[in-house]
């Protein structure tokens, strides 16, 4: 367990961002899997692991963009916890 990647889900929809945050993790020395979303509704899947994310592992992690298209952030985080991110 002590050695086992950090599970980081970014719900970030501009690219260059996305870019940046992963340059920022792969210079430090830990290891992780970084899951992508890039729209509130991509976001909502990503948390509940529904199509196309039902492989995502529970993060240790989320990182949140709150100005998505779509469903944004703070949209997001008042949907309750137990309709979006148990499973």
């Amino acid at each position: 367990m002590k050695n086992r990647p950090l599970e980081i889900q970014l719900i970030e929809d501009n690219p260059a961002d996305v870019e940046l945050t992963k340059t920022a993790l792969s210079s430090r020395e830990i290891g992780f899997n970084l899951q992508v979303a890039t729209a509130g509704e991509d976001a909502l899947r990503l948390l509940s692991r529904t199509a196309p994310f039902e492989q995502a592992m529970k993060p240790d992690l989320i990182l949140l963009d709150l100005n998505l298209p779509g469903i944004d952030g703070r949209e997001a985080l008042l949907i309750p916890r137990s309709e979006s991110v148990e499973k």
